[in-house]
């Protein structure tokens, strides 16, 4: 969780808490990777977000909030703003919003990325505020598309960026 701008981790029963970030600037959006062994971030950082990861180093320490030893890292490094990681549930992948209107999925053992919808297609009014979400299978991801100020639809997308967006809604009211 979030607090005050720095990303804990806590025991079920909140018995034991641990502080993982304490940096001056500010991190949202806090995720678990699928193995629980490490978690993804976004932080502020020299004036724009950018997406980190903190793994636990030791393997005798089953538990992330009792770990002693972390090792962050930064995992989406770009000129540009990215905010709002999310694994995909094999955790082979990251989708992620770079640009504040661009939603990518960078592959993570070749370090590429596709754009599955650039500016032309998301629209941006603050941050966190696009809605996607992987398939369990982690092959496509669903997400709110608005072709106007006063509609959203559902879009599934290809996690490849092969094929193109198909909408599953088309109703004239917001999806």
């Amino acid at each position: 969780f979030i607090a005050r701008g720095e990303v804990f981790v806590t025991s079920v029963d909140g018995s034991l808490t641990k502080r993982i970030t304490n940096t001056p600037e500010q991190e949202r959006f806090v995720e678990f990777a699928p193995d629980g062994k490490s978690l993804v971030y976004s932080s502020e950082r020299n004036g724009r977000w950018q997406i980190f990861k903190s793994s636990k180093l030791r393997a005798e320490e089953p538990f992330f909030f009792a770990s002693t030893l972390l090792k962050e890292e930064p995992l989406v490094e770009v000129a540009v703003d990215a905010y709002l990681p999310k694994f995909s549930p094999d955790g082979k992948k990251l989708a992620y919003i770079e640009g504040r209107r661009s939603l990518k999925v960078l592959d993570l053992s070749s370090k590429s990325s596709v754009t599955l919808m650039g500016p032309d297609l998301l629209f941006h009014m603050s941050d966190g505020d696009q809605y996607f979400t992987w398939s369990p299978d982690s092959k496509w991801l669903l997400a709110t598309y608005s072709p106007t100020m006063t509609n959203s639809e559902v879009v599934l997308l290809d996690a490849t960026g092969k094929n193109p967006m198909k909408r599953l809604t088309q109703s004239g009211y917001a999806d």
